[in-house]
């Protein structure tokens, strides 16, 4: 339940800015919804999916490094005061380097804008808020139409997409039922 906030978070090619929250089973948040696409083809893929953590996405590594560098407090005070790193923050940095690498304040540096997480795993389904699957976008035409059986629609649920959370699908699923009416009263 600790959360990270006002952090940033890459998988592959793909960045966002947000929140995390710690939990008994990993992490979620809207940083980490948002990369769900990547992270489930890894996960698919692989059997692991490797993301990074920035802790201050508002600061270049320079700035950090010299925010390190230019002070004589103790490691741990000095991220708590100079960058105000919260308590788990410095917890997730402690529990991930080796005593050298914390100590040394460039690979510090270095893991506080980019700390690499690996996740074994997605959230069993029974807990999903949403779900992949379903007929394939490519299996439809503009109107939501079944290409291989005329006079068949799907919309909402039925389409496969990817809905971070069920905002995103219940969203999704009013903006083509709402699409679909509009198209059968023209």
């Amino acid at each position: 339940g600790q959360p990270l906030k006002n952090i940033a978070l890459k998988c592959e090619d793909k960045s966002t800015k947000g929140e995390l929250v710690i939990t008994k089973f990993g992490l979620e948040g809207n940083a980490i919804y948002a990369l769900s696409s990547q992270i489930q083809t890894q996960l698919t893929e692989t059997g692991k999916a490797l993301i990074h953590l920035d802790m201050k996405p508002t600061m270049s590594l320079d700035v950090v490094s010299e925010k390190l560098v230019r002070s004589s407090l103790k490691t741990t005070e000095l991220l708590r005061k100079k960058l105000n790193l919260s308590k788990v923050q410095v917890k997730l940095l402690k529990s991930n380097l080796s005593k050298d690498e914390f100590l040394d304040k460039q690979v510090l540096a270095e893991r506080i804008k980019q700390l690499p997480i690996q996740l074994e795993s997605a959230a069993p389904l029974d807990e999903a808020i949403s779900t992949t699957g379903g007929i394939s976008m490519d299996a439809i035409n503009e109107d939501f139409e079944l290409k291989s059986l005329k006079g068949t629609y799907c919309i909402g649920e039925m389409l496969n997409w990817n809905a971070p959370t069920g905002g995103y699908l219940l969203q999704a699923c009013f903006s083509t039922g709402v699409t679909f009416a509009r198209k059968l009263n023209q």
